[in-house]
């Protein structure tokens, strides 16, 4: 069930990272051969701002290699082990860039890359209820030089990105449109 999910988030979001194959990356972990290329982020969020490779409004995919990519999941990881209390990386679903912007989708894992037991987490409860998904969706605005996490949900089994969109402003591409 959480495959198909993330599927159809892969799909709300343009995926273009081979369907719905996932790449393991993350501050703790090697980095994965990517499929595509990015230009480097604007130097402001959400203003549409010129990068120094150019104009920024078009919907991308990071190369996790780059140094945008790396610093996309650094900022989530780092959020996801601040919620959980210990060290982990991600693996990625999807991440789009746009305007300024980032939308990520993964399931978060052990610094050594094995499964979290939730039951052991704050989430416990939710788990115990059959109300947490071990997914992480998150939007980024890229702020005075640094991804910065603006909305984050661990576990959440609804997709809010089109609430986060219109409440941020970002740009309605990040969800495919």
């Amino acid at each position: 069930m959480k495959r198909l999910l993330m599927c159809l988030v892969g799909l709300l979001l343009a995926a273009s990272v081979g369907g719905c194959d996932l790449v393991v990356f993350g501050k703790r972990a090697t980095v994965l051969p990517a499929q595509t290329t990015s230009t480097p982020s604007p130097s402001s969020r959400g203003t549409g701002s010129a990068s120094p490779a150019g104009p920024d409004a078009a919907l991308r995919t990071p190369d996790p290699e780059s140094a945008e990519g790396k610093a996309i999941v650094a900022a989530v990881v780092e959020r996801i082990d601040t919620d959980l209390g210990f060290p982990t990386t991600v693996r990625i679903d999807q991440m789009s860039v746009q305007d300024g912007f980032a939308l990520i989708s993964g399931t978060p894992r052990t610094a050594a890359g094995e499964p979290i037991d939730y039951k052991k987490t704050a989430y416990a409860e939710a788990v115990k209820q059959g109300a947490f998904d071990d997914g992480v969706l998150a939007l980024l605005a890229y702020e005075n030089g640094a991804w910065t996490v603006l909305e984050f949900e661990l576990g959440a089994t609804d997709f809010p990105g089109e609430y986060w969109i219109e409440k941020r402003q970002a740009p309605t591409g990040l969800l495919g449109r």
